[in-house]
């Protein structure tokens, strides 16, 4: 299913969001991260990360949430 740009912007309201992600490695796997945003018959893995917010540097972002993963 493909979503129509008027669908996509409700579902993001209107706004771009810029994210930092990074790739780990733990004994020849990697971790990702499910998502489900449309129903689960919809679901795609991508690496895990986070929102950046303004002023924050992309490798500040990565770290801060690889820090709450960890938590």
């Amino acid at each position: 299913m493909d979503l129509s740009l008027s669908e996509s912007k409700i579902i993001y309201e209107n706004r771009v969001r810029v994210r930092a992600c990074g790739i780990y490695f733990e004994n020849d796997k990697m971790l990702l991260a499910g998502h489900a945003l449309n129903g689960p018959e919809i679901s795609f893995w991508y690496p895990p990360g986070g929102g950046i917010e303004f002023g924050e540097t992309a490798a500040d972002a990565l770290k801060e949430n690889s820090k709450k993963r960890r938590d």
